[in-house]
């Protein structure tokens, strides 16, 4: 007796032609099992047909929601990833603003001391006379560079040794004291012959 296959499709094959039958078409037949069985009548074709359009929209705007849903979210994100880039961008700037402003104060600071600890230098160095001692000093609170350094050290060498250490400089603060004492008897000579008037 000849067995027969029912297939899901409804097509009967006798057994012995199945013998026959390709690796392929074999393989179309293990698929073919793995769809919901089709009814036999039309109407229940047609309903089944329906509920599965039905379904697969349903699924669909499910799938269309969640896709706007997540764009939004998405950009939602990336809304609140500038925020966080601004606000990192000003934290830095403010604590570099911050940084700044304690660097000025330190400085002003700074120079209130220096300037009033320089002030006190020299009314040591005049009432003392102790300007080779203080000359470190000076250097220090200035911030003189080496070649300065050896010059003051080279006037100090000049003067103590009873010469000017920079004559021309010297002739030039002289010929302007002498000049502004020429004007000054010139201007009281004026005066004085205009109130004979």
């Amino acid at each position: 007796a000849d067995e027969v296959f029912r297939l899901q499709t409804g097509v009967l094959i006798p057994a012995s032609s199945s013998r026959n039958l390709s690796f392929e078409t074999s393989l179309n037949l293990q698929s073919a099992d793995s769809f919901p069985p089709r009814h036999p009548s039309v109407s229940g074709d047609v309903s089944f047909d329906l509920n599965l359009n039905g379904e697969i929209r349903e699924i669909l705007d499910r799938i269309k929601d969640i896709l706007v849903r997540n764009k939004h979210l998405e950009s939602e994100v990336q809304e609140y990833e500038k925020e966080v880039a601004l606000r990192e961008e000003m934290e830095v700037a403010l604590k570099e603003s911050l940084r700044e402003a304690e660097r000025v104060g330190i400085r002003l600071h700074r120079n209130d001391t220096d300037i009033e600890y320089l002030k006190n230098t020299l009314l040591k160095m005049y009432r003392t006379g102790e300007a080779e001692n203080l000359l470190p000093v000076f250097a220090t609170i200035l911030v003189f560079s080496p070649e300065e350094l050896q010059s003051c050290r080279d006037g100090l060498k000049a003067i103590q040794e009873g010469q000017v250490p920079l004559p021309g400089a010297a002739a030039a603060v002289d010929a302007s004291f002498s000049g502004a004492a020429n004007v000054f008897n010139s201007l009281t000579n004026w005066a004085s012959w205009t109130s004979t008037i």
